[in-house]
């Protein structure tokens, strides 16, 4: 079965992620060929080309540009003609408007893929202009605002994202821990972590606010690993140094920048935290987070309550940064608590999101299409 993925994104997380653990040929079922097609040069394309991933470069394609949605489409229509896929993937709304009916004029199956909940954003409510075969919903959450929002009565399809490291990985790193922590400067401080884009809705402002309030509480160093893509996000960067400093915690905290090495600083990490404002598809983060034995603190929002029980984490109301700063220093002060989420959080992982488990439900889905 040859699956032809469509992706209009220009910026690098969860859905990129999730596409490159598609791509590495270890992790592929056997009877299920990939093509991946994006429409810009990006940190994506990069990684595809770098695991030898069979990817094409369409033009790019530009809302404020019409001509170039007429572009992408013809290139698109020309791919299909060639490599005679068996279903098409649209990861994103975006993606899925822009060449479903390319896929329609072909009479290939068109799968919707959800990697977050559906707004009211224009751009998500024109997907229903083309019904699709499948959707594909990454959690509860995510799948049920697409129903409510696109195609109520459609076949549709929960599928967690697979994990996109293997759980030995970070066995792997275990040795290597104090070299990372000495990397760090953390000394023998708890360190909290987080490694997601700068996106505001990520809550990098709500979890440094909270931990202003921890100022006073010994042995703790926040870490955070990600940097800006865009303008927008240089100035969101800047603000959040500007906000440490007024806080009082600077020397408390670790802005690393945009990092590769992701599983080692988790294996050098004691708790991950993200204070999500808005809801989230399915975090990966908390995933490699999970993966690499931490517990994990978040927000109650969107699927986290899917995502992370109590036995592996602690949920807090969004914006509420005396809850967010009561659960940090419970987890700070209480190893013996914090050392049971995190041996509870690798066996949970595996049962929810099992790489090959996962892409062989994904494929299982696509086959009953052709």
């Amino acid at each position: 079965m040859k699956v032809l993925h469509l992706h209009a994104g220009v910026l690098y997380g969860g859905v990129e992620t999730f596409l490159v653990t598609l791509a590495r040929k270890e992790n592929q079922e056997a009877d299920m060929d990939h093509v991946f097609a994006t429409c810009f040069e990006s940190r994506l394309t990069d990684e595809l080309r770098a695991v030898n991933a069979d990817s094409v470069l369409l033009p790019g394609a530009r809302f404020s540009r019409p001509w170039t949605i007429l572009q992408a489409r013809m290139m698109c229509n020309k791919l299909i003609r060639k490599i005679k896929p068996d279903v098409i993937i649209g990861h994103m709304a975006k993606s899925y408007w822009l060449f479903a009916p390319v896929a329609k004029r072909n009479k290939i199956p068109i799968v919707l893929y959800l990697h977050s909940p559906v707004t009211k954003d224009w751009v998500d409510l024109s997907c229903r202009q083309y019904q699709p075969e499948l959707m594909i919903g990454v959690s509860q959450h995510t799948l049920q605002t697409g129903k409510d929002l696109l195609f109520s009565d459609i076949k549709s399809a929960i599928i967690n994202y697979p994990m996109p490291f293997a759980s030995d990985i970070f066995d792997q790193y275990k040795s290597e821990r104090a070299d990372v922590r000495a990397e760090l400067q953390v000394g023998q401080n708890i360190v909290i972590f987080q490694a997601t884009r700068m996106d505001s809705w990520k809550g990098h402002r709500e979890l440094i606010e909270a931990l202003g309030l921890l100022k006073e509480v010994p042995n703790w160093v926040f870490v955070i690993a990600g940097g800006p893509q865009n303008p927008k996000e240089e100035l969101y960067y800047e603000a959040l140094q500007e906000q440490a400093k007024s806080l009082g915690i600077a020397d408390k905290v670790r802005f690393l920048g945009r990092r590769k090495d992701v599983p080692r600083l988790l294996v050098a990490s004691d708790i991950y935290c993200q204070a999500n404002t808005g809801s989230e598809g399915f975090s990966l983060s908390f995933t490699e987070a999970f993966s690499a034995g931490l517990p994990v603190v978040t927000t109650d929002i969107g699927s986290a309550c899917e995502v992370v029980p109590p036995e592996v984490g602690v949920l807090t109301p969004v914006r509420d940064a005396p809850a967010l700063a009561n659960a940090l220093r419970k987890l700070i002060e209480n190893k013996n608590h914090r050392e049971a989420l995190g041996a509870a959080a690798r066996a949970h992982i595996v049962k929810l999101s099992a790489t090959q488990q996962q892409i062989h439900r994904i494929y299982t889905e696509l086959l009953e299409l052709t």
